[in-house]
């Protein structure tokens, strides 16, 4: 029995001199660092001399869109654009190390990355590779994006609001002093009903700068289109129009004001088609990866020399801010609008959405539909 327990004794000091020793289930540079790699949030790729990737992360598989097991071996250059590969080599070589180098990568879904690099050394200090640490920023360019044309436009419209507001307050002033000068001129009524307009056209202006003012405040977000779509249509009245929808279930990165876009482009629809029975809704993948959502009618269309100008502030038959302001809405994540359609056979107005602002969600048999 005394046997045993010494044997016992002397093996947990084996045990307790092992890990001492050899730091076993200690936390240390020798048993952190493969963990810390494999689980950091930027991805890791480990190129030789001539650019091979040696190793890398799953993060970085994350970010190039492939499996980790297909980066092995692989030229870097095939998920970073050669331009920018050259212009790490060339800062490796002359900075040794360099940082925030932004690089947008090819393919439909491109993204923004930023780079940070450093040359790795062998045992005999002779160059050997170079460590590169990426980051995915798409989100905060977006964002950056976003805000910078937002204060853009904010800075038009107060320019233009102030200009307009100024014109209706001189002439409701007018107005006002010719009636005060004589209540019971012969044109006194007609004076009035042009003061009340006047109110009308500045209350309007207010309005719209209080709903303007919220473009680029909050930060784009991902929205299903069929939502912002049926949200739109069962807000308007439209007796007797038969409104069609045919879009695959997606999702637009977009400012949270883009369902007011659906809704003007309907209103618009409905007030200017004319004897219009018909409104179509569809969303097509384009062969760039833009999805064009396209919003087309029977009435009389847009005259050619118009295309452009219905998207001007102040133009049109109304208050002359619908179209305009939803161009505004959409430019906050580089989304644009065009009227295509010919003139007599119908409106056509098409929302072109760049490959990074709109994603899959539950894809329908061949997905968004494909025009060539």
């Amino acid at each position: 029995v005394n046997l045993v327990f010494i044997g016992i004794v002397v093996f947990s000091l084996l045990i307790a001199h092992a890990i001492h020793r050899y730091g076993m289930f200690t936390l240390s540079p020798q048993t952190a660092v493969p963990e810390i790699l494999r689980t950091m949030p930027d991805g890791l790729v480990l190129t030789d001399m001539d650019g091979r990737i040696i190793a890398t992360n799953a993060a970085a598989a994350e970010v190039f869109g492939v499996a980790e097991g297909d980066l092995s071996e692989q030229p870097v250059g095939r998920f970073i654009p050669d331009t920018a590969y050259a212009a790490i080599r060339t800062a490796v070589t002359q900075q040794g190390r360099f940082s925030d180098l932004e690089v947008v990568t090819d393919g439909k879904k491109n993204r923004v990355l930023s780079i940070a690099g450093a040359p790795v050394s062998d045992p005999d200090g002779e160059p050997a590779g170079v460590v590169l640490i990426i980051r995915d920023i798409t989100g905060r360019r977006a964002a950056e994006t976003a805000l910078r044309t937002a204060n853009q436009k904010l800075s038009l419209l107060s320019q233009l609001t102030c200009h307009d507001i100024g014109n209706d307050v001189t002439g409701l002033s007018w107005y006002l002093s010719l009636l005060s000068e004589d209540r019971m001129h012969h044109d006194g009524d007609v004076y009035l009903s042009r003061s009340i307009e006047a109110a009308e056209r500045i209350k309007k202006h207010l309005q719209f700068s209080r709903e303007y003012q919220m473009i680029g405040v909050y930060q784009p977000v991902w929205q299903p289109l069929e939502t912002m779509i049926e949200h739109a249509v069962s807000a308007i009245h439209h007796p007797g129009i038969e409104i069609s929808v045919r879009t695959a279930p997606v999702e637009i990165y977009a400012d949270p004001l883009s369902p007011k876009v659906v809704y003007n482009l309907l209103e618009n629809a409905l007030r200017h088609g004319g004897e219009l029975t018909r409104i179509e809704i569809t969303a097509c993948e384009q062969a760039d990866g833009t999805l064009t959502i396209t919003f087309e009618d029977d009435g009389p269309g847009v005259p050619d020399d118009e295309k452009e100008q219905i998207f001007r502030y102040g133009y049109g038959k109304n208050t002359g801010f619908g179209l305009a302001f939803s161009r505004d809405i959409l430019s906050v994540t580089e989304i644009g609008i065009r009227e295509t359609g010919t003139a007599s056979r119908g409106a056509r107005f098409e929302i072109l959405v760049p490959p990074r602002a709109w994603r899959a969600v539950a894809r329908k048999e061949g997905g968004p539909c494909t025009d060539g």
